[in-house]
């Protein structure tokens, strides 16, 4: 039961982050939130959905699938890689316009799809990389 209500909510926090960044879902919203506001509050939302997730996590007794070596090594190799690609991820964005305060500063900023190193492979390196790391 708890590993479904789990999957449940890691389903909800992707579909409601997925929606808050569809144009007409942001149109909508914007007409409540200052745009130049948009990134923080989209920010907030995620940041405070998936920290109740991860704590939701934790309250879980350890199954028995992670008391196997051969699954743990595997998870352990897995949260390294994860570990590393985190900080290379970040560097191929600007830390002001992904976190949102520079849409405050400057409200005609732009935000341009990078297409270069990681994002050459996979459309967001940061989530990947720390979905390897869970």
């Amino acid at each position: 039961m708890e590993i479904t209500i789990f999957s449940i909510s890691l389903v909800l926090y992707y579909a409601v982050h997925s929606l808050l960044v569809h144009p007409k879902i942001k149109s909508t919203l914007t007409n409540f939130i200052p745009s130049k506001l948009y990134r923080l509050f989209f920010n907030f939302i995620a940041i405070s959905t998936l920290g109740g997730i991860v704590w939701y996590y934790f309250q879980f007794e350890t199954p028995a699938l992670f008391e196997n070596k051969i699954v743990q090594m595997i998870g352990l190799i897995l949260a390294i890689l994860g570990g590393i690609l985190v900080p290379i991820s970040l560097n191929q964005y600007k830390l002001s316009e992904f976190i949102g305060t520079q849409q405050i500063v400057n409200s005609d900023a732009k935000n341009l799809l990078v297409t270069k190193g990681l994002n050459h492979f996979v459309r967001h390196p940061l989530y990947f990389s720390i979905l390897l790391m869970l």
